[in-house]
Protein backbone atom coordinates (compact mmCIF):
# COMPACT_ATOMS: atom_id res chain seq x y z
CA UNK A 1 0.00 0.00 0.00
CA UNK A 2 1.67 3.56 -0.94
CA UNK A 3 2.36 5.75 1.49
CA UNK A 4 -0.56 8.42 2.11
CA UNK A 5 -0.18 11.85 -0.05
CA UNK A 6 2.05 14.37 1.92
CA UNK A 7 1.12 18.06 1.22
CA UNK A 8 2.96 20.31 2.75
CA UNK A 9 1.51 24.22 2.80
CA UNK A 10 3.86 27.09 3.92
CA UNK A 11 1.68 30.12 5.25
CA UNK A 12 2.88 32.70 7.37
CA UNK A 13 -0.47 33.67 7.92
CA UNK A 14 -2.03 31.09 11.22
CA UNK A 15 -6.02 31.86 9.47
CA UNK A 16 -4.86 30.47 5.98
CA UNK A 17 -3.24 27.39 7.46
CA UNK A 18 -6.09 26.66 9.91
CA UNK A 19 -8.40 27.05 6.75
CA UNK A 20 -6.42 24.54 5.34
CA UNK A 21 -6.44 22.44 7.72
CA UNK A 22 -10.34 22.44 8.46
CA UNK A 23 -10.84 21.85 4.82
CA UNK A 24 -8.29 18.82 4.01
CA UNK A 25 -10.06 17.28 7.43
CA UNK A 26 -13.26 17.51 6.35
CA UNK A 27 -12.85 16.26 2.84
CA UNK A 28 -9.56 14.81 2.14
CA UNK A 29 -8.89 12.73 6.05
CA UNK A 30 -6.63 10.58 4.12
CA UNK A 31 -4.17 13.17 3.50
CA UNK A 32 -1.05 13.79 5.40
CA UNK A 33 -0.88 17.09 6.22
CA UNK A 34 1.91 19.17 7.50
CA UNK A 35 1.95 22.92 7.87
CA UNK A 36 4.26 25.03 8.56
CA UNK A 37 5.18 29.19 8.64
CA UNK A 38 8.05 30.20 7.60
CA UNK A 39 10.81 28.74 4.57
CA UNK A 40 13.11 27.91 7.17
CA UNK A 41 10.78 25.31 8.76
CA UNK A 42 10.04 24.20 5.49
CA UNK A 43 13.50 22.93 4.86
CA UNK A 44 13.52 21.77 8.68
CA UNK A 45 10.70 19.46 7.76
CA UNK A 46 12.58 18.21 4.21
CA UNK A 47 15.70 17.51 5.78
CA UNK A 48 14.45 15.50 8.58
CA UNK A 49 10.46 14.31 7.78
CA UNK A 50 9.44 12.91 4.90
CA UNK A 51 9.17 14.50 1.66
CA UNK A 52 6.16 15.71 0.52
CA UNK A 53 4.15 15.17 -2.74
CA UNK A 54 3.09 18.46 -2.84
CA UNK A 55 3.88 21.96 -1.57
CA UNK A 56 1.62 24.59 -1.64
CA UNK A 57 3.73 28.07 -1.18
CA UNK A 58 2.74 31.30 0.16
CA UNK A 59 4.99 33.76 -1.91
CA UNK A 60 4.86 36.57 0.96
CA UNK A 61 7.05 35.32 3.93
CA UNK A 62 8.97 36.81 6.66
CA UNK A 63 12.87 36.00 6.12
CA UNK A 64 13.19 34.08 2.89
CA UNK A 65 10.40 35.35 0.27
CA UNK A 66 8.28 32.52 -0.62
CA UNK A 67 9.78 32.70 -4.39
CA UNK A 68 13.53 32.52 -3.11
CA UNK A 69 12.71 29.32 -1.14
CA UNK A 70 11.07 28.01 -4.39
CA UNK A 71 14.09 28.80 -6.69
CA UNK A 72 16.02 27.20 -3.78
CA UNK A 73 13.53 23.76 -3.84
CA UNK A 74 14.01 23.34 -7.44
CA UNK A 75 17.87 23.86 -7.17
CA UNK A 76 18.16 21.44 -4.75
CA UNK A 77 18.42 17.73 -5.74
CA UNK A 78 16.49 16.30 -2.79
CA UNK A 79 13.05 18.83 -3.36
CA UNK A 80 13.60 19.49 -7.44
CA UNK A 81 11.13 16.94 -8.63
CA UNK A 82 8.42 18.44 -5.63
CA UNK A 83 6.05 20.18 -7.53
CA UNK A 84 5.13 23.75 -6.38
CA UNK A 85 1.84 25.67 -6.28
CA UNK A 86 2.40 29.11 -5.28
CA UNK A 87 -0.78 30.78 -3.97
CA UNK A 88 -0.87 34.52 -2.84
CA UNK A 89 -2.75 37.70 -2.45
CA UNK A 90 -0.75 39.35 -5.05
CA UNK A 91 -2.22 38.67 -8.66
CA UNK A 92 0.55 41.07 -10.53
CA UNK A 93 1.56 39.47 -13.63
CA UNK A 94 5.42 40.03 -12.56
CA UNK A 95 4.65 37.64 -9.45
CA UNK A 96 3.07 35.05 -11.65
CA UNK A 97 5.28 34.97 -14.44
CA UNK A 98 8.64 34.91 -11.93
CA UNK A 99 6.77 31.75 -9.73
CA UNK A 100 6.66 29.99 -13.55
CA UNK A 101 10.04 30.96 -14.31
CA UNK A 102 11.43 29.19 -11.01
CA UNK A 103 9.45 26.49 -11.83
CA UNK A 104 6.32 26.83 -10.29
CA UNK A 105 3.28 24.07 -10.63
CA UNK A 106 0.68 26.53 -10.83
CA UNK A 107 -0.39 29.94 -9.49
CA UNK A 108 -3.51 30.55 -7.18
CA UNK A 109 -4.87 33.55 -5.93
CA UNK A 110 -5.85 34.10 -2.71
CA UNK A 111 -8.68 35.05 -0.61
CA UNK A 112 -10.46 32.19 -0.89
CA UNK A 113 -14.01 31.13 -0.01
CA UNK A 114 -14.54 27.65 2.02
CA UNK A 115 -16.10 26.18 -0.81
CA UNK A 116 -13.78 27.51 -3.26
CA UNK A 117 -11.03 26.46 -1.11
CA UNK A 118 -12.80 23.34 -1.32
CA UNK A 119 -12.87 22.82 -5.05
CA UNK A 120 -9.76 23.76 -5.41
CA UNK A 121 -8.03 21.99 -3.53
CA UNK A 122 -9.74 18.61 -4.44
CA UNK A 123 -8.46 19.44 -7.88
CA UNK A 124 -4.92 19.73 -7.00
CA UNK A 125 -4.55 16.74 -4.46
CA UNK A 126 -6.91 14.85 -7.99
CA UNK A 127 -4.38 15.88 -10.30
CA UNK A 128 -1.15 15.43 -8.12
CA UNK A 129 -1.88 12.17 -6.80
CA UNK A 130 -3.07 11.31 -10.52
CA UNK A 131 0.53 12.39 -11.57
CA UNK A 132 2.29 10.31 -8.64
CA UNK A 133 1.07 7.39 -9.52
CA UNK A 134 1.73 7.31 -13.28
CA UNK A 135 4.79 5.42 -13.88
CA UNK A 136 5.86 7.38 -17.48
CA UNK A 137 5.93 10.41 -15.95
CA UNK A 138 8.12 12.57 -17.79
CA UNK A 139 9.80 15.49 -15.25
CA UNK A 140 10.22 18.84 -16.81
CA UNK A 141 12.98 19.16 -14.45
CA UNK A 142 15.61 16.68 -15.70
CA UNK A 143 16.57 19.03 -18.59
CA UNK A 144 17.63 21.62 -15.54
CA UNK A 145 21.44 20.81 -14.77
CA UNK A 146 22.35 20.01 -10.72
Amino acid sequence: MPDPFHLLVIDDQTSDLLLIEDTLQADHPDVHLTLVQSGTDAWTHCRHGRCPDLILLDLHLPGQSGLDLLRDLKTDPATRRIPVVIYSTSAAPTDIKAAYAAHAAGFLTKPFQYTELQRVLTHLLDFWRGARTDAGQVDPLDSVAD
